[in-house]
């Protein structure tokens, strides 16, 4: 199995740059206005529907500081997926602040400050598509390593299930040689012990022999003239 290759930390090596920084405030700057106060009048935003106003600074007073949170969360992976909430509310501020004003303003007047919002939304899109791709590649990444070290697990388990066997094999083979050995030994002391036994029924042969030439003596001895 080919390892993915992922790097979860996307941050460049000088550091966040402070234009990435300082925008996601400068949105929540303008979103505690609106959310608060509402659209000042003889503004553009005075244009819009009051409620979408509110959504509109809601959004950005939300999203600015959720980023901003994300980008400097210590486990980068948790702060991927609170970055990814900011730049959704982000680029639904943004977009829906540009979709309202070209129901309100022409759009040969309103084209720059469309472009603006709707540029700034379609770049939040394009990070939390980034994001996303970053985060399932930490998660093919955490899953190869789980199916490696299941796979090395299992192969050290397999290593001592035949170390097990190899050690089984041998000591039952130990112990077919010692049953021999015992059965030789047996078969060694069943011999000895026939040998000895006829031994014995040779010396009690002898004795009786013996003795029963002693006995005939003795009768001899004492009745001389019965020969």
């Amino acid at each position: 199995m080919t390892r993915p290759k992922i790097i979860l930390n996307d941050k460049p090596p000088g550091g966040l740059h402070p234009y990435v920084v300082w925008l996601p405030f400068a949105l929540a700057l303008i979103g505690l206005p609106l959310v608060f106060g509402g659209a000042q009048p003889g503004t553009i935003a005075s244009l819009l529907n009051p409620l979408l106003v509110k959504f509109w600074g809601g959004f950005f007073l939300f999203g600015g500081p959720m980023t901003v949170i994300g980008l400097f969360w210590r486990n980068r992976a948790t702060g991927m997926i609170i970055e990814q909430v900011g730049s959704v509310a982000v680029a639904a501020g943004a977009l829906l602040y540009a979709g309202a004003l070209v129901t309100v303003i022409p759009i040969q007047s309103s084209v720059v400050v469309v472009g603006v919002f709707g540029s700034l939304g379609g770049a939040c899109v394009v990070r939390w598509f980034q994001l996303r791709k970053l985060l399932n590649d930490a998660m093919r990444e955490a899953m190869w390593l789980q199916e490696t070290r299941a796979e090395t697990e299992t192969q050290t388990l397999a290593t001592a299930v035949e170390a097990a066997d190899l050690r089984m094999d041998n000591m039952e083979s130990r112990e077919t040689e010692r049953q021999v050995a015992r059965e030789k030994r047996a078969e060694i002391m069943e011999d000895k012990a026939e040998v000895l036994s006829d031994a014995v029924d040779v010396a009690d042969a002898k004795v009786t022999g013996v003795a029963d030439h002693l006995h005939k003596h003795r009768r001899v001895e004492q009745h001389p003239d019965t020969d």
